[in-house]
């Protein structure tokens, strides 16, 4: 009868043991913007300044930038990993001289950012990699 008991016991033991280990308490926050995003989509509204160029030439789309939020808040490691930026007819740009102008210009705007609010994993705060697409000559919505 005790023998039972104690491998009961045990089994209940391991198996408690077993499920800590496997749900962990790690919980990543993920960094963000001062005032979340909505305030993100405004401070990019107020401050792209889409060149002349592209407006002109009816180019629209976006240019995705990524970015590491450093344990202090600071962007630093800007680049750029995705354009899209199209004609009128809804091909790729293939003009270099207006992707490397508005590529230069979402660099620009990503790097007046103010410091985000910082990430963490677990209790620890970290380093993150982030990105955002900055739009260019944006359609405005139709309105019914």
């Amino acid at each position: 009868m005790k023998t039972n008991n104690i491998r009961r016991f045990a089994t209940i033991l391991l198996l408690s043991l077993m499920a800590i280990s496997v749900c962990g308490t790690t919980v990543e926050v993920f960094p963000e913007f001062p005032g979340g995003a909505a305030a993100l989509k405004k401070f990019l509204e107020e401050n792209v300044r889409c060149p002349k160029k592209v407006i002109r030439a009816g180019i629209s789309g976006r240019i995705v930038a990524s970015f590491v939020v450093e344990k202090d808040g600071s962007i630093t490691e800007l680049k750029i990993v995705k354009n899209s930026l199209k004609d009128k007819s809804g091909n790729p740009c293939t003009n270099s001289s207006i992707n490397k102008r508005c590529e230069k210009e979402a660099l620009r705007v990503v790097g007046l950012m103010p410091k985000w609010i910082l990430g963490r994993q677990g209790y620890r705060i970290v380093r993150m990699k982030c990105s955002i697409p900055v739009w260019f000559n944006r359609p405005k919505p139709k309105s019914d």
